[in-house]
């Protein structure tokens, strides 16, 4: 049976895998929003990257005449000896590759395969071996075979240098040693996909290297709470499960299992709520008013769309601001999301440094995240740098105090993620009602908004402000009910 690069790939991370996606793809799982815009990305790159091999000749996919594909490419590759293709498709006994760059010289083929990542990957260099054993099956000389990927120390000057954007690793060398193996590989692939739905148990490998589409249908014998919910088990779920342990209640205590695991597997039997009033109380203790409740939200682009902008750099584009003053007084609100297509650096620095006060505590959730930001913005513009400073000092991370576990409920499975902690919390606040309503959907739907016509991005802009603000809504409701559970806890009598 015909193997394509995408089954052989998908072949190499697990058999199953490739046959589900041939006989049962109605069971694969939806592609999330934040996959989307990866994909998104990797389509963006590799057609960028075709101008480092300009005037090249596209092979335009047509799903339904992959034979014409075939037939254009051979006729191109037969009638001029110096082209460039793009898309490239050829089919060697069964086996059918597009090859994203293909360059005709006078010493032989070369060969690029375009990755949206920042370094060459095993499975990158899986994909491209596959394509030079098709070539070579086909007769032809491979002067070179080289990954193409993105430079992630490049800075965007006024004009976008692809030549600095890119970096060609060439990996001609490795393909010897690489190709030898698959064409038994390919041949034991063939004979999965003629017979029967594999009989494979789970394992690392359905989320190596990237998670399985199919994985909700291989997991199913998987209750929602089990050993694969140990918060960091470092292989100790795959153990427990290999020892025939599935459920938590399931999992004998002893000194194999760490005092956290225990802890964890115990909460969830008792179904009860683990709490150190004192380390909370210290905690609460330390924090002035007025208190500001920070949070704001980054995208990534691999190709930066404004200058002095580095590939995959984090950027800030809004903030939600909740502003305590005192005890009891009202809350108030500051928010903020920057214009789409211009650099948002420099607004979101000026209107954040307006609304923070410029005393009392600043309540975030992962302080490393929110201050390696800041601290970029004071190196970008020197003028903010002590206020920026001042705030980073101010910080205080509210994640500590259940990534601590001073507070542990058995509802987080595990998670300290404020996603998992606010249902516990504060059962009236939830994020599954929003339209967008995590940072991945938030990032792709900040980077469109200057795609969108004026209604629609109304309607995005109004979702994003609404996802930003129940971030630091949630740390207000959480650090409510944790003030609520010291009342009685002062170290002195308690």
């Amino acid at each position: 049976m015909p193997i394509s690069k995408s089954q052989y790939l998908k072949g190499l991370q697990c058999h199953k895998r490739l046959w589900l996606s041939k006989h049962k793809p109605e069971l694969a799982k939806l592609v999330s929003e934040g996959q989307q815009f990866i994909f998104d990305q990797g389509t963006e790159v590799g057609k960028l990257a075709q101008d480092l091999f300009p005037g090249g000749i596209e092979i335009k996919f047509n799903s339904d005449d992959f034979a014409g594909m075939i037939a254009q490419t051979k006729e191109i590759l037969e009638s001029t000896k110096m082209v460039s293709i793009y898309e490239a498709t050829f089919n060697y006994q069964g086996s059918f590759a597009m090859v994203d760059i293909l360059v005709q010289t006078p010493s032989g083929l070369e060969v690029y395969e375009v990755k949206s990542g920042t370094k060459a990957k095993e499975e990158n260099i899986s994909d491209l071996a596959f394509q030079v054993y098709i070539l070579k099956g086909l007769g032809y000389k491979i002067s070179k075979a080289a990954l193409v990927y993105i430079n992630n120390q490049y800075v965007r000057g006024p004009e976008l240098d692809i030549t600095e954007l890119f970096t060609i690793e060439d990996l001609t060398e490795d393909m010897t040693q690489l190709i030898k193996p698959i064409e038994s590989q390919i041949e034991k692939m063939s004979n999965v996909l003629q017979g029967k739905e594999p009989d494979i148990d789970i394992g690392p490998y359905c989320k190596k290297p990237y998670e399985c589409e199919f994985k909700e249908y291989c997991w199913s014998h998987v209750p929602e709470l089990s050993v694969f919910n140990l918060a960091n088990a470092r292989g100790k779920d795959w153990e427990l499960y290999y020892d025939g342990v599935i459920k938590l209640e399931d999992v004998q205590l002893g000194p194999q299992i760490s005092s956290k695991h225990q802890e964890q597997i115990q909460t969830y039997l008792s179904k009860e709520i683990n709490i150190n009033k004192k380390a909370i109380y210290k905690f609460l203790d330390a924090i002035e008013y007025p208190i500001s409740f920070l949070d704001f939200e980054t995208y990534q682009e691999a190709i930066p769309s404004n200058p002095g902008i580095r590939s995959y750099e984090q950027i800030p584009f809004q903030f939600s601001l909740h502003i305590l003053e005192f005890e009891n007084a009202e809350l108030n609100h500051v928010e903020f999301l920057a214009e789409p297509g211009l650099d948002p650096r420099e607004s979101f620095t000026k209107k954040l440094m307006q609304s923070l006060p410029h005393k009392g505590s600043i309540i975030v959730y992962n302080q490393s995240f929110e201050a390696g930001i800041l601290r970029k913005m004071a190196q970008l513009y020197p003028d903010h740098e002590k206020q920026l400073e001042s705030a980073i000092h101010r910080f205080i991370d509210l994640m500590q105090v259940f990534k601590a576990r001073w507070y542990y409920n058995w509802q987080f499975q595990g998670s300290y993620s404020i996603k998992k902690v606010l249902p516990a919390l504060a059962l009236d606040l939830s994020y599954k009602d929003l339209d967008i309503g995590e940072g991945a959907s938030a990032a792709r739907a900040y980077i469109q908004l200057k795609t969108l016509t004026e209604k629609e991005a109304t309607k995005v802009k109004k979702d994003l402000l609404e996802y930003c603000r129940l971030d630091t809504f949630a740390m207000v409701k959480i650090l409510k009910e944790l003030k609520t559970l010291s009342v009685d806890s002062n170290p002195s009598t308690s």
